[in-house]
């Protein structure tokens, strides 16, 4: 069976570059191969990207580089074409070209209803387009090596653009969004995404697209759910739990709610529920809950390995797997025990945090000296998540109140409580030490130990 094909058609952040380097991002560092890989063997993704496009100019000092001439044979050439996203508009801001905000927007619209003309859809019928206007140049682009070759107050050209889309876009039925909203011009040049720039846009348009395949609006909300793509910036995440309850949604192998649809519809009734974010085990579970919700997520990955009683994200492995699905928070086990790979965590996370340097990490800590060390690693957020889970700890009275209110004493860090809060009364006690939030997880979403707990009382 022919798969469903997409074509990206777009500009030199549609093909790859490194503004860091000069050349081109590894082929698997690049959206549209994340993009592929996410979506799986029904699809085909086709980068037709091409740096220095624009919409619809004809550039004086280079050849082939207006979009519109192209666009026709290029969908053709790869019909049948389930669906053709649109990225342009950067190279557009150019001072040579004299356009404005407002003039870019046309061209691109003019660009997409060509696009959506060419019979080159399925049993060739015309093309579905999707326009996703690219995340806005930073004025600091001016002082960079490209400023001149670029000209003046592209910027300014780049920050109106989005709306002008909207509002012509909508005009002509073609789907559209703002990238903007969720991604940031991070690389040297600031005009060029970065690696991490790749991963958001990846997941941005895995979620664009599968919203569109289900004929679903694309800016709508749903019942409280949207698009995120774990795109929030690191203080919407603090902010967003700030004072607020994160509710843990997890079921082991062994238990019989282990199922990722079911974590899923558990994360929305928490999100109903009123819960301010979620914790997840797993990608596959991460990743449906990201279909249900749209909540900050702290992402966890339980991995046994031989020989190591570490096994909360454990390895590098778990934290790339994590970083590839995209989670607002991960923890990991930050207790002094040796870790899969022979290193402690006082080895280990320089070495994360080397590799992510934007990524916010949580500590799941176990007693008040492992809590100092995250601290002084640079954890972002320091929990109480492992106090009675370690040998030296076991037996200690849960939720360890002590332990938190020093560590919320003592250490500059955000402290997130995790662990033993069982009823509504702990939970305020925890909240009242001046924890930045609070985690409960088996009192709301286990009910085979909800069960025991009121049998256990019943036949006293």
């Amino acid at each position: 069976m022919d798969r469903k094909r997409i074509v990206c058609f777009g500009d030199s952040n549609t093909w790859g570059y490194d503004a860091g380097t000069g050349g081109r991002f590894p082929y698997e560092e690049r959206w549209t191969t994340m993009l592929q890989e996410k979506l799986g063997q029904e699809w085909e993704v086709i980068s037709e990207g091409l740096s220095g496009r624009n919409a619809v100019c004809e550039d004086p000092l280079f050849e082939g580089l207006k979009g519109i001439d192209y666009i026709h044979p290029c969908l053709l050439s790869h019909s049948p074409v389930e669906l053709a996203i649109i990225m342009l508009g950067t190279n557009d801001t150019k001072e040579r070209f004299s356009m404005t905000s407002r003039n870019i927007a046309m061209g691109i619209t003019r660009l997409a209803v060509k696009a959506r003309s060419v019979k080159a859809g399925p049993d060739g019928t015309g093309t579905t387009v999707l326009v996703v206007c690219p995340p806005p140049i930073q004025a600091e682009y001016a002082e960079t090596e490209i400023g001149d070759a670029m000209g003046r107050d592209c910027d300014i050209k780049s920050i109106g653009l989005a709306g002008n889309l909207s509002e012509l876009l909508k005009i002509e039925g073609i789907p559209f969004f703002d990238s903007g909203k969720l991604i940031e011009m991070r690389s040297v040049d600031h005009m060029h995404l970065d690696a991490d720039g790749h991963r958001k846009m990846a997941h941005l348009m895995e979620e664009l697209v599968r919203k569109m395949a289900a004929g679903k609006n694309l800016n709508d909300k749903e019942d409280g759910r949207q698009l995120s793509g774990n795109m929030r910036t690191k203080q919407e995440v603090h902010e967003a739990i700030r004072n607020k309850v994160v509710v843990s949604c997890q079921a082991l192998a062994d238990e019989p709610l282990h199922s990722a649809f079911i974590m899923g519809r558990m994360a929305y009734a928490a999100f109903l529920g009123g819960a301010s974010g979620i914790r997840a085990n797993s990608v596959v579970d991460i990743r449906e809950i990201k279909k249900t919700v749209d909540l900050p997520i702290i992402g966890i990955i339980k991995q046994d390995y031989e020989g190591s009683d570490v096994y909360i994200t454990p390895t590098m492995k778990e934290v790339d797997a994590l970083c590839e699905e995209g989670v607002d928070i991960i923890a990991i086990d930050a207790t002094i025990r040796v870790r899969p790979d022979g290193m402690t965590i006082k080895e280990a996370f320089p070495l994360i945090r080397a590799k992510y340097p934007d990524q916010l990490f949580m500590a799941d800590c176990s007693d008040f000296e492992e809590a100092k060390l995250a601290a002084e690693l640079g954890f972002d957020y320091i929990g109480s998540t492992m106090a009675g889970y370690t040998p030296y700890t076991e037996g200690r009275e849960l939720p360890a109140l002590d332990l938190i209110e020093r560590m919320v004493r003592e250490l500059d860090k955000p402290v997130i409580a995790e662990g033993g809060i069982s009823t509504p009364e702990e939970l305020r006690a925890v909240l009242d030490l001046g924890v930045h939030s609070a985690v409960v997880g088996s009192a709301i979403t286990r009910p085979m130990e909800i069960t025991k707990r009121f049998i256990a009382a019943a036949y006293k």
